[in-house]
């Protein structure tokens, strides 16, 4: 028996809580686990891709050829949502607030992400 069956073996041997356990931890065990990780991998990767690369090529070519019907479709979806949507009073009376304070020649507040 390998050493990775050993391991696997003992894994399927803890109780629930323990797996749990060792599940939520496992990215700090096997950094290759990381999700963020292999995501910087995917982006710094130097390696060429002629496939990807002529796959987005067409992509973008496709939404440069059709920009006006998705600005289009987005009009009509925000439409569609603004149609539908109710605004609590509480959100009013911030839209109102801000309006007030633009009037009055105070700067908006920007969030910062």
């Amino acid at each position: 028996m390998s050493t990775v069956d050993e391991i696997e073996a003992a894994i399927k041997a803890l109780p629930p809580t323990e797996r749990e356990r060792l599940a939520d931890n496992l990215p700090s065990i096997l950094p290759e686990m990381n999700g963020d990780l292999k995501w910087k991998r995917i982006i710094h990767d130097t390696q060429p891709r002629p496939a990807l690369t002529a796959l987005g090529d067409e992509i973008a070519a496709q939404v440069k050829s059709h920009s006006g019907e998705l600005r289009e479709i987005r009009n009509r979806l925000d439409d569609l949502i603004e149609d539908n949507l109710e605004f609590t009073p509480e959100f009013e009376a911030a839209v109102q607030e801000s309006e007030r304070e633009m009037a009055g020649g105070i700067r908006p507040r920007v969030r910062q992400p």
